[in-house]
């Protein structure tokens, strides 16, 4: 008998938590949805609201898409303007370089001319004093109003 009132207090304890707990549930259910159904809804104002709405999202789309497309054509145009003048770039480096090995080749034949020229300028004074002092051993050294003669002093080339 005891273990009979035990499962009976039991079971009586269950069905009471599962009604408390059906009762909860159809109270909130109320307050969540039948507290609202009490308001007439304006189905017309609802969806001018949704209509407004969905518009404003499709302009705003719109707008992105134009925004995305402009961004599109400056990221190419960039791109564009970042690869050519890279390219443009070496062609008139290769070209300057080019122009002055040009230049220095120039310079340096000019260089070896002035050094020919140089040499051939002191072997032709050292003739001249050869001659000079010649003639000054074969004239009468009393001959009056005969200067001996002095080659010119050297003069060098500027360098440019």
């Amino acid at each position: 008998m005891v273990e009979d009132a035990e499962g009976k207090t039991h079971v009586k304890a269950i069905l009471f938590v599962i009604l408390v707990i059906f009762i909860a549930g159809f109270v909130l259910g109320y307050y969540i949805w039948g507290y609202r159904t009490q308001k007439h809804s304006d189905y017309k104002d609802m969806l001018q609201q949704t209509i407004t709405y969905i518009t404003t999202l499709e302009e705003k789309n719109l707008e992105l898409a134009k925004n995305v497309s402009t961004l599109e054509n400056e990221v190419a145009s960039l791109k564009k303007q970042q690869g050519a003048p890279a390219d443009s770039q070496v062609a008139q480096l290769t070209n300057r370089v080019a122009a002055l090995e040009k230049e220095n080749a120039d310079l340096k034949a000019a260089v070896s001319l002035n050094e020919a020229l140089t040499q051939e300028n002191q072997q032709l004074r050292l003739k001249v004093q050869a001659l000079v002092e010649a003639m000054n051993g074969s004239r009468p050294s009393g001959s009056a109003g005969n200067a001996p003669l002095q080659a010119p002093p050297l003069q060098r080339a500027a360098p440019k």
